[in-house]
């Protein structure tokens, strides 16, 4: 394989990050051993990044600064048209990769499996200083997915060529920040996902994130905006009645836990 060529983009989406953090996670990056050139992108969105730790790495990667507050969507669509690799992969500024061979695996498992449009493994979640695995054992097909987003983005491998911009720009017009869960439907709609049954990555839990919160307006905001996405697939593809039901169920215990407050015992 050609070194010279990138092979794999890794993107992070960086809002005004904690400094330490953001350094484990570029430094998990460049501890991956792989037979093939990787880059990472690093998209600021808050011009807060210090980037004089990263200019020692700078061979390695080239950090983007973008120069005004664009939101999400728009900064993921940015580094995803500045990304060279044939081959994209992301790391929240407060996740990290926590297997060295990662990406190697991941390619690999692509190159073997060539109907396989993206790529996931099992992962640590970091809650409260505990770290908590989670295995995958769902299905990883459309109608599952739609029921429930139990996949993470600190673990995605995919093609680049699979990643709809014209989606991404339908989120950010909506003001739908879901971009993972968006992607890993829209990927198995069109192609296969597949699962490889390693812990490759740590996701951190933020508490003051949407999917976490306690705040009730933000927990409801929320359940809106995936309940959107969910509504914007079924009108473009559609699903069986059960699942309807299934998800009109979802979404009416939902709001009766806003209104309880009940989902802050499940965390």
């Amino acid at each position: 394989m050609d070194t010279e060529t990138i092979h794999t983009s890794v993107i992070i989406l960086a809002y005004n990050p904690d400094k330490a953090k953001l350094k484990r996670a570029v430094n998990s990056i460049l501890e991956q051993i792989t037979d093939f050139k990787i880059e990472v992108l690093i998209v600021d969105d808050t011009e807060k990044v210090d980037f004089e730790y990263f200019k020692e790495v700078k061979h390695y990667f080239m950090p983007l600064i973008y120069g005004k507050r664009i939101g999400l969507i728009r900064s993921l669509i940015f580094a995803v048209k500045q990304a060279k690799g044939d081959y994209i992969a992301f790391c929240d500024s407060d996740d990290h990769f926590s297997m060295v061979s990662k990406l190697e695996l991941q390619a690999k498992y692509m190159q073997l499996n060539s109907d396989c449009g993206l790529c996931v493994t099992d992962c640590i979640v970091l809650k409260k200083g505990y770290l908590i695995p989670k295995v995958l054992k769902q299905k990883l097909n459309y109608a599952n997915l739609l029921t429930g987003n139990f996949l993470f983005a600190c673990t995605f491998y995919l093609k680049k060529e699979l990643i709809n911009i014209d989606l991404l720009s339908e989120l950010d017009r909506k003001n739908i920040a879901l971009w993972d869960y968006a992607l890993a439907l829209d990927i198995a709609k069109r192609s296969k996902i597949g699962h490889i049954k390693h812990f490759t990555a740590t996701y951190s839990i933020n508490g003051t994130s949407a999917t976490h919160t306690e705040n009730r307006l933000k927990r409801a905001k929320h359940i809106l905006k995936v309940n959107q996405l969910r509504l914007m697939f079924i009108n473009k593809y559609g699903c069986k009645w059960s699942t309807k039901w299934y998800l009109i169920y979802k979404f009416t215990r939902d709001i009766y836990s806003i209104i309880f407050k009940r989902w802050t015992k499940k965390g």
